[in-house]
């Protein structure tokens, strides 16, 4: 009898980047409790190097960064060919539509304001169609 092999879908791969590391590993730890693969990154210039080896299917990036910003983040990641294609979650200060309209221009698929309730960054990531976490 041959042995059957079953594949499951990979779970997604999400890098998180943020500015404040308490909010970064709580963020890192909602994800990871649910079964996503998760790489932490604590400012853009590490997240720009990490996100070439770790090929994340989505970021969700603090927009307040040490180092380089946030938006200059966006700007470079989205201008590389060979890393422009993760999905992006952009969380900011306040909901005001000018920032929501800045990050967006600048690379962000979506935006949502800080504190970002658990329910809400997983809704907001299936909205985005980030690849399900395996279960």
């Amino acid at each position: 009898m041959m042995a059957r092999l079953t594949s499951h879908p990979p779970a997604g791969r999400i890098l998180i980047v943020g500015g404040e590391p308490h909010e970064a590993e709580f963020l890192g730890f909602v994800l990871t409790d649910v079964g996503y693969q998760v790489a932490v990154a604590g400012d853009g210039e590490q997240a720009l190097a990490l996100a070439e080896r770790f090929a994340p299917d989505a970021m969700v990036v603090d927009l307040v960064l040490p180092h380089l910003s946030g938006w200059e983040f966006l700007e470079q990641l989205r201008s590389d060919p060979k890393s422009a294609e993760p999905i992006i979650l952009a969380l900011g200060q306040g909901d005001v539509p000018q920032t929501k309209a800045r990050a967006v221009a600048a690379g962000a698929d979506a935006y949502c304001t800080k504190p970002v309730p658990p329910s809400s960054l997983l809704g907001e990531l299936s909205k985005l169609g980030v690849p399900p976490p395996v279960s």
